[in-house]
């Protein structure tokens, strides 16, 4: 997934969320590998996850996920 560029935030849909899950991010580019400490979910539910990140024009802020339990 892809960190919206000009955003604090961005949501990713799912097919099998649950809120009592835990959201595992890893880097997949170098922009994305600056702003690690930065970068957290917030929320997950059936649907979607909200990723918490900060605002940046930059396009390349790519992660992994992996989601476990719930």
């Amino acid at each position: 997934m892809t960190l919206a560029p000009g955003a604090t935030s961005t949501t990713v849909s799912l097919k099998n969320g649950n809120r009592n899950a835990e959201v595992l991010l890893s880097p997949r580019t170098a922009s994305a590998a600056a702003v690690v400490t930065t970068t957290f979910a917030t929320m997950v539910d059936a649907s979607s996850m909200l990723i918490s990140h900060a605002n940046s024009g930059v396009t390349d802020r790519t992660f992994s996920y992996l989601i476990i339990g719930g």
